[in-house]
């Protein structure tokens, strides 16, 4: 798999998957149908400032890492090229200035996920058909935000996306909140959203934003312990979710 390493920066392609989805005609199921898809990884590390970024995202390209080089190089890689100084400069700026750029985005409440890095300061200049998997950014080798799309077992399979869920998760304030993806079957474009719950597990606090819905208990209960990689937090997360149940 191609990959792009730099002093403080690092791009690669790490696997290839199908994202497996049922078509729909007149509202009524097809047979399945599936997109071969890419998975990419993105780090960026500040040593001196102890500050690390990590975004994970999928596409239908499967050349981004080369594109997003030559966008910096005249010839096909950093390597013997005459201006391989400035173009590793060039790059590692780009992949700091696509986090710093992300870091506001994932925070909203409307993200959606999709098609939001770009090669350059041109903001023009966008990846083709991307969905953001995960964002993590951390403090002196500390976690202090993580945004994670969340597929799950009792979700049906659908094109636009591999999961129909965020978990962000603040470190920092002790807070978990879950984020739905307004998905249609057949729906092809990027949506709206909307807050599920937030939970403070410091506070022991816990708010749905809309009448629960028992039925979708178990899935939260997976959806938590997958992402949240803290075995006592996603416990005591867990435990907060069934008392609410209980008492609703």
């Amino acid at each position: 798999m191609l990959a792009v390493k730099t002093n403080e920066s690092y791009f690669s392609l790490e696997k290839t998957y199908s994202r497996n989805y049922k078509t729909t005609m007149n509202g009524d199921f097809n047979e399945p149908d599936s997109q071969c898809r890419y998975r990419y990884l993105i780090n960026y590390e500040n040593h001196n400032e102890q500050v690390k970024y990590q975004i994970v995202f999928s596409s239908k390209s499967s050349d981004l890492v080369q594109n997003w080089l030559n966008y910096h190089s005249k010839s096909n890689g950093i390597e013997n090229h005459p201006e391989a100084v400035e173009v590793e400069k060039n790059f590692e700026e780009s992949i700091l200035m696509n986090c710093l750029d992300l870091k506001d985005k994932v925070q909203s409440p409307s993200f959606f996920g999709t098609n939001v890095l770009h090669y350059s300061e041109d903001r023009n200049k966008y990846t083709p058909d991307i969905q953001i998997d995960e964002f993590q950014e951390y403090k002196q080798q500390k976690l202090v935000y993580l945004k994670k799309g969340a597929p799950s077992y009792y979700d049906n399979s659908v094109k636009i996306s591999d999961y129909k869920q965020f978990i962000e998760w603040d470190p920092t304030k002790s807070i978990i909140k879950m984020i739905k993806l307004t998905i249609k079957q057949g729906q092809r474009y990027s949506g709206s959203t909307k807050i599920v719950f937030e939970l403070n597990y410091y506070n022991d606090t816990i708010q749905f934003f809309s009448s629960i819905n028992k039925k979708e208990a178990p899935k939260w209960s997976e959806i938590i312990y997958s992402v949240i990689t803290d075995e006592k937090i996603a416990e005591k997360s867990v435990e907060m979710i069934k008392l609410k149940i209980r008492n609703s």
